[in-house]
C-alpha cells in the first residue's frame, strides 16, 4: 500500500493549486525531505495572465523522474488568473515528490496546503484510514474504504458507477466537512482547502514518523 500523505506525493495522488492573481510563478518539484535545502532553486515557470472572457480551466502538469532528477511536462505554462494547475505522476516508479514555489501573491506548497489548494488520493485497498494534520493543527478525519466482489455482475456494475462519483472533504481553517467518509476500493477522495494556514493530509500511521 502507498500511504496517504500530501507531503509525499505518489502516482496515487494529485496536488492542485488555483492562482487568482496575474504575475509570474516560479516553482520546483523535488524530494520532500530535501525541500528545505532547495527553496531558492525554482526552475519551472508559470505566467498568469489577466482573465478575459474565457472560462476557468484546469492545466495538468505531469511529473517524472529521470537520471536522478525530477522533471515536469510542460516546463513552462501560461494560464489565466483563476485557473487551476494540477501536478501528478502517472508512473508508479516515480519517487515521492513535493511541489513548492513563489508567486506575486505569496508562496505555495504541497507540503503545507493553504488557500485554494487541493490534494487527492486514490484508495487501492479496503480498510479504515484515519488521517490528521502532521503540521500541527487539530483537523482530522477518517476514510472508510469498502471492498467489492467484482466476480458478481451486479456488484461489479455498482462498483463502476460508484468510482465515477465525487468524494470531497472540505477544509476551512479548523473545520472539516465531512469528518467521516465512506468510499469503495479504487475511488478517489478530494480534500479541498478553502482556507488554512499550511496543513497536511497524512495517514495517522505516517504522520509522526516522516
Amino acid at each position: 500500500m502507498t500511504a496517504m500523505d500530501s507531503r509525499f506525493l505518489t502516482y496515487l495522488d494529485c496536488y492542485g493549486q488555483r492562482f487568482s492573481a496575474p504575475g509570474k510563478i516560479r516553482y520546483a518539484v523535488g524530494s520532500p525531505t530535501a525541500a528545505h535545502l532547495a527553496l531558492d532553486d525554482r526552475p519551472f515557470v508559470v505566467k498568469v495572465q489577466e482573465r478575459g472572457e474565457a472560462e476557468h480551466r484546469q492545466h495538468d502538469v505531469e511529473v517524472g523522474h529521470s537520471k536522478g532528477r525530477f522533471t515536469v511536462t510542460p516546463r513552462e505554462l501560461t494560464i489565466a488568473a483563476g485557473d487551476l494547475i494540477v501536478w501528478h505522476s502517472p508512473v508508479a516508479a516515480t519517487p515521492p515528490f513535493a511541489v513548492w514555489g513563489e508567486s506575486d501573491a505569496g508562496s505555495f506548497s504541497s507540503l503545507r496546503l493553504s488557500k485554494d489548494a487541493f490534494y487527492s488520493h486514490a484508495f487501492g485497498e479496503p480498510g479504515e484510514f484515519v488521517w490528521r494534520d502532521a503540521n500541527g493543527s487539530a483537523i482530522k478525519g477518517v476514510v472508510r474504504v469498502r471492498g467489492v466482489d467484482t466476480h458478481e455482475r451486479d456488484a461489479a456494475e455498482s462498483w463502476k458507477k460508484e468510482l465515477g462519483q465525487g468524494a470531497v472533504v472540505v477544509i476551512d481553517n479548523d473545520r472539516v466537512e465531512p469528518t467521516e467518509l465512506g468510499v469503495v476500493v479504487g475511488q478517489t477522495v478530494f480534500f479541498a482547502v478553502a482556507e488554512a494556514a499550511g496543513v497536511s493530509i497524512s495517514h495517522e500511521a505516517t504522520a509522526a514518523v516522516r
